[in-house]
């Protein structure tokens, strides 16, 4: 018994290249928002720098 039926690429190659392309924009969107959001996520977070006149740590909000 065959799983999936034999599928001649001739016949499906549009759609394959449709779905293709749809699979990069989705991508593109996907790894646009990543970045986005982790730049973001980097302005919410509290900054630890060292002072060069201390040997402490300063915590700028």
């Amino acid at each position: 018994m065959e799983l999936f039926p034999p599928m001649p690429l001739r016949e499906w190659r549009d759609t394959k290249e449709t779905l293709h392309r749809f699979a990069q924009i989705v991508g593109k969107i996907r790894f646009w928002r990543t970045a986005l959001e982790s730049r973001l996520s980097r302005l919410d977070r509290p900054r630890a720098t060292l002072s060069p006149r201390s040997t402490g740590v300063l915590i700028n909000f």
